[in-house]
């Protein structure tokens, strides 16, 4: 009975604990429930920081209801004088890729929260992380906007795919930018030898 209970768990539980990709899958599953927790409040938040920023320039046919927005295409350049009536009642309906930009911010706060560096770096990190998400807001505004310009609005899936598209750019640029900033390498131990002995006048 005293065998089994002076059994060493206690090293090899805080090996288990301090192994990085178990804390860092850890925490990506709590800051995931947290983030689809609030999916709601977050995606209301960034569609209507997208419209804003959309109207700005002078795109005023777009709307944001119950997770969609809508947009009023407008005849393209080329075909304005055939198709005015026509483009002018079509409307767009399409949602940013929310939950793609979720895995992003879920590195982030994982990295942030599980790595073993200074709390400097640390802020650092969210820091990043939180650039990415403004980030995404302005190139969905300005993929919107582009889009709304050239008369293409309509073009449901082009638009969601393009989204997708430049999202994972945008956020692996800046995932390498935070870890190229942030990460540093360790400078090399000098090893002063205990004995010092010349192998050239004993083995010449």
């Amino acid at each position: 009975m005293r065998s089994i209970l002076a059994t060493p768990t206690g090293p090899s539980l805080k090996r288990i604990v301090s192994y990085f990709p178990l804390r860092y899958y850890g925490a990506s599953v709590f800051f995931a429930f947290i983030l689809l927790s609030l999916n709601q409040i977050i995606t209301t938040a960034e569609g209507e920081m997208i419209v804003k920023i959309v109207q700005f320039f002078q795109v005023s046919d777009i709307k944001f209801e119950n997770g969609l927005l809508k947009i009023s295409a407008q005849a393209p350049p080329w075909e304005q004088e055939v198709s005015i009536q026509k483009a002018q009642s079509n409307t767009t309906l399409t949602r940013f890729p929310i939950f793609f930009q979720f895995l992003f911010m879920i590195f982030f706060l994982a990295i942030a929260t599980t790595a073993k560096t200074a709390m400097m770096n640390r802020l650092r990190i969210l820091g990043f992380g939180g650039l990415c998400v403004i980030a995404f807001v302005l190139v969905e505004s300005l993929l919107i906007a582009t889009f709304f310009h050239l008369g293409i609005s309509d073009w449901r899936w082009a638009l969601w795919v393009t989204g997708v598209t430049l999202t994972a750019i945008t956020g692996g640029i800046l995932i390498d930018i935070a870890l190229f900033t942030t990460v540093t390498i360790p400078h090399p131990t000098k090893i002063t030898p205990v004995l010092k002995r010349n192998y050239r006048r004993e083995y010449a």
